[in-house]
């Protein structure tokens, strides 16, 4: 009875954490082999478009016919925080899929004209920011790095109730349950340097789960902080594995599926979504901070510039200032 109780308690926490409000079915293999996916960014790119990349919107049935338990996102799902660019985000994408979806809040969840506003975002899926669930034996813990944090001297820090949060994790839910990994699911990447004073408030839990011998995981999907759109770094120090992936809409676009074994390993396997080859996850290792490094910084600009509203706009406004430039010389005759 005891044990219906809780698997009836964890559908309906998963339920409420669930972008599209399913619960994550005890989907694995004959070995006690599960998966799930993870995509980054999913809008894309700075474009015209009021749909999510078609890159992942091609994807919709090869996500619902895989085996994979759920898709978590890492923010930036669609542009804009405005009934168009989130309804259709909804019903062309998370409606359509058949495995549970989750996100970690991105700052275009919450991007609007007037500034940062997530409540249209809250209003239409009735999420919360920041959770955590179980999954046979491993940890999913979900951030917040956009709503619930407060700025100090230009860096990042939790509020008062996701740390709350946090400690609640580490006594007595870590300590009192042996869990074979932790998946942290983050938008903004913990270890650049302007995360610094988010990725303190965190090195106590860290310190907790290496007591226990856990794995850790991190994954970041934050376009904006990245040139590299797909990478796996190691810091041996926290037993910790840092993960970032994201989309542009794009040749390479490309997601990740997570399989994790009846024995904890845990394997990273790029996907592409343009049907290329993909090489194995060693491959991609390369790190680049947008603040940190001069070549990123080029690669930032060159994304800019051959964007095509930044195209249309410098048009626009080189016609505007012709005219004018005409006008006076007219005028002054």
């Amino acid at each position: 009875m005891l044990c219906c109780t809780m698997l009836c308690f964890m559908c309906l926490a998963q339920q409420e954490y669930a972008l599209n409000h399913l619960d994550i079915q005890a989907q694995s293999d004959s070995t006690g082999t599960f998966s799930f996916f993870v995509a980054g960014h999913t809008y894309g790119s700075l474009n015209q478009s009021v749909f999510p990349a078609a890159s992942i919107l091609a994807h919709v049935d090869k996500l619902n016919a895989d085996s994979a338990s759920f898709l978590m996102l890492l923010g930036d799902s669609y542009k804009k925080a405005d009934s168009i660019h989130i309804l259709n985000f909804k019903r062309c994408f998370i409606d359509k899929l058949k495995i549970p979806a989750f996100n970690a809040l991105g700052n275009h969840e919450g991007y609007t004209s007037k500034g940062i506003d997530f409540q249209l975002y809250h209003d239409v899926f009735g999420v919360k920011p920041y959770f955590y669930f179980e999954h046979q034996n491993n940890l999913f813990v979900v951030l917040d790095s956009e709503q619930s944090i407060v700025q100090k001297d230009k860096a990042s820090d939790f509020s008062e109730n996701q740390t709350a949060f946090l400690h609640a994790l580490m006594h007595p839910k870590i300590k009192d349950q042996q869990f074979q990994n932790a998946f942290f699911f983050v938008h903004r990447p913990l270890h650049l340097k302007q995360q610094a004073l988010f990725f303190e408030q965190l090195k106590p839990l860290l310190r907790v789960l290496n007591e226990q011998n856990i794995s850790v995981y991190t994954f970041s999907g934050d376009m904006a902080a990245q040139t590299t759109d797909l990478y796996a770094v190691k810091d041996t120090i926290f037993n910790l594995t840092y993960v970032h992936t994201h989309i542009t809409d794009g040749p390479d676009d490309k997601m990740l599926k997570v399989q994790v074994s009846h024995d904890g390993s845990v394997q990273l396997l790029p996907i592409s979504l343009t049907f290329q080859t993909p090489l194995s996850i060693n491959q991609y290792t390369e790190v680049m901070s947008a603040e940190n490094t001069s070549s990123s910084i080029i690669q930032k600009i060159k994304r800019r510039l051959f964007d095509r509203s930044f195209l249309q706009g410098a048009f626009f406004a080189f016609i505007l200032c012709l005219t004018v430039y005409t006008c006076s010389k007219f005028f002054v005759k």
